[in-house]
């Protein structure tokens, strides 16, 4: 039978088994908080978790000094699998193939590998600082309030184990100098050492991450945390299935994904008479997909002509009045704007068009003039538009809805729909069910991968902002057979004293548009006059953050508490201090006296401790020579120097017999040097 490495054991009384299970826990959570985040897909967190497991299993498993240095190999061939893997995933542009993120893979795989190479209950407690790290990268990367369960148990078990790591039963597996009689303070009577230690140099380790790792979207994590948490970054830019940076170019027309989150910048964007109407359009979307919106077929035409460019649109009554405004470009914004439905454009640069969006080149259009005619708004008294018609020219798409959308949508809209005498009581009925039931914020949570937004929105967030109460109104009127659609563009502004209104990036919206009977599309708003959402902890805690010096601050904090972190490990590795004078220990002494003779009874055998060899490792290594009685001898002197409770007299006796039987067998062997056997069994000791 094969003698087991010297820090191979486990719950056997030496506390290592609370040890490797607070670490085993601690690795788990990060797959867990990675799949809570929805950074990794579930399937990708249940293998970096089996084998994680699977790693912490073979540590008892392959124990034996052949099994250690087979797992070590393997470890060292995982990392570098993880390490490929990451350099593979970073060159495939941001969009790999298999959808994964690879700094999240690198950690989990880090962590199995430290799991799989583990030896000593030094490594364990690198296994919690891993495990830590990659729940708190979770964090920095997509936090939210999922994350919460797993940052408990993850604390909880990191507590645990550091408590238990600095254990006196544990300071022999992991301090590794041997103890000599005549050091000093007998080591059984040293202070353990504080466990608040560990605990700052994991805390000082987890800030450091944040500050220093980079992070998809760019910048730090921390700086990602803090974005994340006010609300000024967008979910989707760290997560899968998300949207992308939410930008007021977006609004521009073509395509507006619900799953972008974030507040938009300050920056000015355009500049309007200040007594021109509150909306101003870019673009129509009319195809809704259960994610987002795009516009299938134009509903405004453009054409070329000698002075510009002239826009045809069938819902447009011709007789309509209309109004020109000029449009001065202060920023880049990619689409002309229109207070109303378009009719002309004049523009000094090339153009294009995206659906009924006409495109500028950007930084060509220094200003523009626009030609419009106001769309009637949903407090305008119901009438007749001349020419205005019953029907919108293209209903089938003001109408389209997916056939996948859950039927409680469609059943919501029937209840609001029931009570209306009319369009514009149903209008109104839908505005005042979303403004009465959900609340406007910038930081909503992203919907579960393929679930429809609206309904993610209407039932279980109830959070949002003008996206989704547009889309909502959207759905809900369709779904009663009432054609509607959305606008996107800007809403209010900021009145300057030289009569213009600025347009800033935060002004983007998008409303509604409700075709009525007789008077056509109609404007209708469901965000102005909502509630906003309170303010969370999270949001809180982000505000504060992003309320530091912004400038260079991360890199240096970072570097400062990656020292002191080390600091802090390097203080850790030296031996408690002595509490008060030595005390006199005579069972202790004795047996160190003992094991001393036995070591200068192997000196000439060339089998004497090494320098550096600990009691655990001494002990080891006589067994493997034939003299399990003087290792389990060493295993009593052992607890005799660092367990809470010394051993029995009688113990202690027998330990010393049994030394000094051992001392005197190699005394008689004379210089005979004994040539240990294979794994499998010892050497025969002198006879």
């Amino acid at each position: 039978m094969s003698a087991p490495h010297p820090d191979s054991r486990g719950a056997a009384g030496d506390g290592t088994g609370v040890l490797r299970g607070c670490a085993l826990v601690t690795l788990l959570c990060g797959p867990w908080a990675f799949a809570a985040t929805g950074v990794l897909p579930v399937w990708a967190a249940l293998l970096a978790a089996a084998v994680q497991v699977a790693a912490a299993a073979s540590c008892l498993l392959a124990a034996s000094p052949a099994g250690v240095r087979t797992r070590q190999r393997a470890a060292w061939v995982l990392l570098a699998l993880c390490c490929l893997l990451t350099w593979w995933l970073a060159g495939s542009g941001g969009n790999p193939p298999t959808g994964l993120p690879g700094l999240p893979l690198l950690v989990l795989g880090g962590g199995a590998s430290c799991a799989a190479a583990a030896t000593t209950a030094r490594h364990l407690r690198a296994q919690l600082l891993l495990g830590t790290s990659a729940t708190v990268l979770a964090a920095g990367l997509q936090p939210g309030p999922a994350l919460a369960p797993v940052l408990v148990v993850t604390w909880l078990a990191l507590t645990v184990g550091l408590v238990r790591a600095h254990a006196p039963a544990l300071s022999a597996a992991a301090v590794a100098f041997p103890v000599r009689p005549g050091d000093g303070a007998d080591p059984a009577q040293r202070r353990p050492a504080r466990a608040g230690t560990p605990v700052l140099t994991a805390t000082a380790l987890a800030l450091a991450l944040l500050l220093l790792v980079p992070v998809p979207s760019g910048g730090g994590a921390l700086e990602a945390l803090a974005e994340r948490l006010a609300g000024t970054e967008s979910a989707a830019a760290t997560g899968p299935g998300s949207g992308g940076q939410r930008r007021a170019a977006a609004y521009a027309g073509g395509r507006m994904d619900l799953n972008s989150r974030g507040a938009l910048g300050d920056e000015p964007l355009l500049a309007v008479p200040a007594d021109s109407p509150a909306w101003w359009r870019s673009g129509v979307l009319d195809t809704y997909d259960g994610r987002g919106w795009t516009a299938s077929r134009p509903s405004t035409s453009w054409y070329a002509d000698a002075q510009g460019y002239v826009a045809v649109d069938a819902d447009v009554p011709q007789a309509a009045a209309e109004r020109t405004d000029q449009v001065v470009t202060l920023g880049d914004y990619p689409a002309a704007v229109f207070p109303g439905f378009p009719r002309a454009a004049r523009v000094d640069s090339p153009v294009g068009v995206d659906g009924s969006a006409l495109l500028l080149v950007a930084g060509t259009a220094g200003s523009y003039t626009v030609v419009a005619t106001e769309v009637p708004g949903s407090g305008a008294r119901p009438g007749s538009e001349p020419g205005a018609a019953a029907h919108p020219a293209d209903t089938a798409s003001a109408l389209h809805l997916p056939p996948e959308l859950p039927q409680r949508v469609h059943d919501l809209a029937a209840r609001l729909a029931a009570g209306a005498p009319d369009r514009w009581a149903h209008v109104r009925a839908v505005e005042e069910h979303l403004r009465a039931t959900a609340r406007y914020t910038l930081d909503a949570p992203v919907p579960a991968p393929g679930q429809d937004a609206v309904d993610a929105f209407l039932f279980d967030q109830r959070l949002g902002f003008c996206e989704h109460f547009a889309s909502a109104e959207v759905v809900l009127l369709r779904s009663a057979g009432v054609p509607a659609r959305i606008v996107t563009g800007f809403a209010g502004g900021e009145t300057r004293d030289d009569g213009r209104r600025v347009l800033r990036a935060r002004d983007a919206h998008a409303w509604v548009e409700v075709w009525i009977p007789g008077q056509g599309w109609t404007t209708s708003d469901p965000t102005a006059g909502s509630t906003a959402a309170p303010a969370t902890a999270w949001a809180a805690a982000g505000s504060w953050l992003r309320q530091l010096p912004p400038d260079g601050w991360p890199l240096p904090a970072g570097v400062a508490l990656a020292v002191a972190a080390g600091l802090l490990l390097r203080r850790r590795r030296r031996p408690g201090r002595p509490i008060g004078p030595p005390a006199p220990a005579a069972a202790p002494t004795a047996l160190l006296a003992a094991l001393a003779d036995l070591d200068a009874a192997l000196a000439p055998h060339r089998a004497a401790r090494g320098p550096a060899e600990d009691l655990r490792t001494f002990g080891w290594r006589l067994r493997a020579l034939g003299e399990p009685a003087a290792a389990e001898a060493v295993a009593v002197a052992e607890r005799a120097c660092y367990a809470p409770a010394p051993p029995a007299a009688a113990e202690t006796a027998a330990a010393r017999a049994a030394l000094a039987a051992a001392a005197a067998r190699w005394r008689s062997a004379g210089a005979r040097v004994p040539t240990p056997t294979r794994a499998g069994g010892g050497a025969p000791g002198p006879r």
